[in-house]
């Protein structure tokens, strides 16, 4: 497929995402502490998410990809993707309906795997302040956070 229908494709799929694309976009990959890209194109291939500095992709699996043909096609895939470098992950839309904080709790291992350090992000005036911490007891200097509402998210 061409590159530029591949770019129009992955935007019509941004617009139209399913539910569980939405909730782990919307309620936690947004703000995660690394970059994540939507629907981005990688070669002939258009991924549910990627993080570039982890070099990692998040593939969100409904129903059909459990026939024997898309079956194949998503091991040819995840082979190609996996040629390039990059780690391939595959959560089910059940196990996002259903299983969520683990979804993300597996996500954060494997990013931390992949960056080789631990990630901590704070709120900071209902704003996200991403903030990447090489060891746990190196917190941001306590007179940078006086006076602010800040509460640690831990996994």
């Amino acid at each position: 497929m061409p590159k530029n229908r591949n770019i129009q494709l992955a935007r019509n799929l941004r617009n139209n995402s399913t539910i569980q694309e939405r909730r782990l976009w919307y309620q936690f990959l947004s703000s995660f502490p690394l970059r994540f890209h939507r629907q981005k194109v990688i070669g002939n291939y258009i991924v549910d998410f990627y993080c570039h500095k982890a070099k990692l992709i998040i593939e969100l699996d409904g129903g059909g990809h459990f026939k024997d043909r898309r079956i194949g096609e998503d091991n040819d895939r995840t082979e190609y993707l996996r040629s390039l470098g990059l780690e391939v992950i595959r959560f089910t839309n059940n196990e996002v309906d259903l299983h969520f904080g683990d979804v993300c709790t597996e996500i954060v291992h494997v990013v931390q795997s992949k960056i080789g350090k631990d990630i901590y992000w704070f709120s900071f005036n209902n704003r996200v302040l991403k903030k990447i911490l090489t060891h746990p007891l190196n917190p941001p200097p306590i007179a940078a956070l006086e006076g602010v509402k800040t509460q640690l998210i831990e996994f």
